[in-house]
């Protein structure tokens, strides 16, 4: 137990500016200091055992090439421990000096906002066994839970039989300088896969392969998709990793390589993310059939299995690709259909490079220039409390080091029903111009496709008013048609002037 506050030990936490994230710990509200924070994941149902002195050390999680021990604060403070659910979070903390941070992860009941006391009380332990752990505490509003005591990041680093590891792997690399590219990660036989982005032009989900001539080796058959015949490749023959099933219907990925088109076969599109390059292990060359086909290995995520990132020079350069690629064409008009469906991708073409748009659905589908958006994900159903009013605010969300703002897009836009009901609800991050992010919701993905055609938007519109926004033409054939262009960019910061 503690002794009561010492009022003379009060400090003015205002001129510091201190900023504590609410926990939850065996039915107890405590507070921790966000500097410390680095993200907030999933507790996977099973932790990976690791052994250790500490009776609370409840066992060790994978994030992202670091591997970390996680410990159970509850017992520590006389508190029941945390319960086995799907509520229980893993909170990750960097402790130590910046130059060399070490990683411990604490279990929890659920996380809740961030918060910014005006004053700051010091705490007496009263069992020496649990000194430094509880140093201060606050006074939240009553109708937020009262009294809030302070856990001590670097209290728990220095209890004995903790091991604490070095932050390595992905997260570590990627928080020094250096170039990022936009990625799209995607699935095939139980493989992870990523590849650049600015080799896809669009997926297409459960598309018809249909046979051809060039039936054969790696090629499937064919596709026909917006008036063009698009050869299909076996993604995993291909990459060394085996052969895919023969499918009559089958989620693809088409690229442009060389003057043509391609078609890889896949199970499903997991992520887009700006991957920074840094980041990337070495392959051992005994560990696949075809290394140079690959540029890294992202180390694994959250129980995830690991992601091979596709080098897009080699694929770019291998011979059959190109060959197939090259065997791409228009599909001849047929009696009665308008030519300017076949015309329309000459004329794109003539004005340089495609731009590709993320679709996704409110009331009606939109779109959003793909490199506006540097990651989707999907709305996690742990999230703080709304730190403002602000229409649409549904939380805020500890996400890659940084308080991620989750804003119903819906909401924002004056439409019913926000996108947080909808079980396949994702969120859109856009970074804005002051260095954070905004986590758009949106109630679900329709895919990545390219512009056929757009009509700029005109000057001074305003982002909210869906009426004044430009248009893009995406789709072809009977799935061809028109969207508006929702520059979410603009949109945030529109939002943030408010």
């Amino acid at each position: 137990m503690l002794r009561p506050l010492r009022a003379e030990a009060a400090m003015d936490a205002a001129a510091a500016g201190p900023r504590f994230g609410l926990i939850r710990v065996g039915g107890c509200t405590l507070g921790i200091d966000v500097a410390a924070v680095r993200e907030v994941i999933h507790c996977p149902e099973v932790l990976a055992p690791l052994p250790g002195a500490a009776a609370e050390l409840r066992g060790a999680i994978d994030v992202r090439g670091s591997i970390v021990p996680v410990l159970d604060p509850a017992p520590l403070l006389g508190l029941t421990a945390v319960q086995p659910g799907p509520q229980r979070v893993i909170l990750l903390l960097r402790l130590g000096a910046a130059e060399r941070p070490l990683l411990l992860g604490l279990l929890l009941d659920g996380v809740g906002s961030i918060v910014a006391p005006a004053r700051l009380h010091q705490l007496e332990p009263a069992e020496p066994g649990r000194a430094g752990l509880l140093t201060h505490a606050f006074v939240l509003d009553a109708d937020a839970g009262g009294l809030v005591a302070v856990l001590e990041p670097a209290a728990l680093a220095r209890l004995p039989g903790v091991p604490l590891v070095a932050e390595t792997g992905q997260a570590a690399l990627a928080a020094q300088a250096g170039p990022r590219e936009p990625c799209l990660l995607f699935e095939v036989g139980g493989h992870g896969l990523a590849i650049a982005a600015a080799l896809v032009e669009t997926t297409v989900p459960q598309a018809q392969i249909l046979s051809s001539e060039l039936r054969g080796g790696l090629c499937l058959g064919v596709i026909h998709h917006h008036g063009q015949e698009i050869p299909v490749v076996d993604s995993l023959q291909l990459l060394g990793l085996g052969h895919s099933p023969a499918t009559a219907l089958s989620d693809v990925l088409v690229l442009r390589l060389g003057a043509g088109r391609l078609a890889l076969v896949l199970d499903l599109v997991r992520d887009i993310r700006h991957l920074a390059m840094q980041a990337l292990l070495p392959l051992p060359p005994l560990g696949l059939r075809r290394p140079a086909l690959f540029a890294g290995l992202l180390p694994p995520e959250q129980g995830a299995a690991p992601v091979l990132l596709l080098l897009s020079a080699a694929l770019q350069a291998e011979p059959g690709l190109l060959a197939l690629a090259g065997l791409s064409h228009a599909i001849p008009a047929a009696r009665g259909h308008r030519r300017a469906e076949a015309a329309a991708p000459a004329e794109i073409a003539g004005q340089g490079p495609q731009t590709s748009y993320l679709t996704y659905r409110l009331d009606t589908e939109l779109g959003t220039p793909l490199t506006q958006v540097r990651e989707i994900m999907r709305l996690p159903p742990q999230r703080g409390a709304a730190a403002s009013d602000a229409p649409g605010m549904l939380g805020l969300l500890l996400h890659r080091g940084q308080a991620l703002p989750l804003v119903c897009l819906r909401t924002v836009l004056g439409q019913a029903r926000p996108s947080a009901d909808h079980a396949d609800a994702m969120v859109l991050v856009v970074d804005d111009e002051e260095g954070g992010a905004v986590g758009w919701v949106v109630d679900g993905l329709t895919g990545i496709e390219p512009a056929r055609w757009q009509r700029e938007a005109p000057a001074g519109a305003d982002p909210r008013d869906l009426s004044l926004q430009a248009l893009v033409e995406v789709g072809g054939g009977e799935q061809r048609r028109t969207l508006p262009v929702l520059e979410l960019r603009r949109l945030s910061r529109a939002c943030s002037a408010r």
